[in-house]
């Protein structure tokens, strides 16, 4: 079996995955690049919002060990 990995514009996704799946193949992973830098992006900023209330004393702090449920 080949692997290929290859940039796609999005209007064309489902017509290659029906392409690929038509004789046999298998798509092993579809990644958005777009979505993940904005979920990425929604994430730092979530936690940069969170170490300012935590610097402001309106959040308690956990450790690492607590963070982690150790």
């Amino acid at each position: 079996m080949t692997t290929f990995t290859v940039n796609v514009p999005g209007k064309v996704k489902n017509k290659l995955a029906r392409l690929i799946k038509e004789p046999g193949g298998e798509i092993i992973h579809i990644s958005e690049t777009d979505n993940q830098k904005e979920v990425l992006l929604n994430g730092i900023e979530e936690s940069l919002d969170q170490v300012k209330l935590i610097r402001e004393g309106k959040s308690p702090h956990l450790s690492l060990k607590e963070a982690l449920g150790d």
